[in-house]
């Protein structure tokens, strides 16, 4: 879960103008003391920047800023001034609590010698996840090994953003009731979705939705290339080649947590090559590899 962005913005110069008008009025602001959820507490006015989905606040002194950016599910409580509230209760009145960015307090008076303006911030957050999944055989049989999944977590402006994190891979399929139903052997099977009222009585309830494989991987920042992190995962209890009982269609879903925050991606997937010729064999000869194979 993400907890906040912080920036800071530092302007320096020789030396330092009288308070100004713009000074005196945000002196006058009230701080918030924000309780995140991982313990620490943040402060600072609320900036004009607030809206539903995060809480901005801002620190100003002459020549710097300071300004962050909290999730609003991080919020536990706050406090101004002696009043307690929920964020529930921050979260209405942020409209009345926003101060403007103090844009005074940070020009330099006219004359003085000033150095370039440094910007100190935190890295990109991911913010999606776009995956390719493909079958994969990578030894010198015929036969598919597992899974090739490649990764792409993008940041907010969709730029690949190369990432250490844990990703989670799981594999479902649906069973079709029987060892000798092969989609492309059958009147009704492949070509209609599996459309015979047999299979999808209600008797067979949720058991025809099974999970055919799981696997967690860490990702290191090295294992990405232009176009992505790319693993292999080798199918491990179920092999979709040898248990004709699963139908040729898949779901994979993959989770991938990273920065404190987890991001989603899922997509079909073929379990088996639809090859009528593989099938036959494997109802005449109950293997679906040729010899030397």
């Amino acid at each position: 879960m993400s907890i906040y962005r912080s920036t800071l913005l530092l302007l320096a110069m020789t030396s330092l103008a009288p308070p100004s008008a713009e000074a005196q009025e945000l002196a006058r602001t009230e701080t918030v003391f924000v309780q995140l959820r991982d313990g620490r507490v943040v402060s600072g006015r609320v900036g004009e920047k607030t809206d539903d989905h995060e809480l901005w606040l801002f620190a100003a002194e002459p020549s710097i800023l300071i300004q962050n950016a909290i999730d609003w599910p991080d919020v536990i409580s706050a406090t101004i001034g002696d009043r307690s509230l929920t964020a529930a209760e921050l979260r209405e009145s942020a409209e009345q609590l926003k101060s403007a960015l103090p844009v005074t307090l940070l020009r330099p008076p006219a004359g003085q010698n000033v150095r370039p303006l440094q910007v100190v911030g935190t890295e990109p957050r991911v913010q999606s996840l776009e995956m390719l999944v493909s079958l994969a055989n990578w030894d010198a049989d015929a036969e598919t090994d597992g899974l090739e999944v490649r990764l792409q977590p993008l940041a907010g402006d969709g730029q690949l953003l190369p990432t250490e994190g844990m990703v989670s891979v799981r594999l479902y399929g649906r069973r079709l009731g029987t060892r000798q139903r092969l989609e492309t052997q059958q009147r009704f099977g492949f070509w209609n979705d599996g459309s015979n009222p047999a299979e999808y009585h209600f008797g067979r309830g949720p058991a025809r939705y099974v999970e055919i494989g799981h696997w967690s991987e860490r990702i290191r920042v090295a294992q990405f290339t232009p176009s992505g992190c790319v693993v292999r995962l080798a199918f491990r209890r179920v092999h979709p080649e040898r248990d004709l009982d699963l139908a040729l269609d898949g779901l994979v879903n993959v989770d991938f947590s990273a920065q404190r925050r987890v991001v989603h991606a899922s997509a079909p997937i073929e379990l088996r090559a639809f090859n009528p010729y593989r099938d036959e064999l494997q109802l005449n000869r109950q293997t679906r590899f040729l010899p030397g194979e």
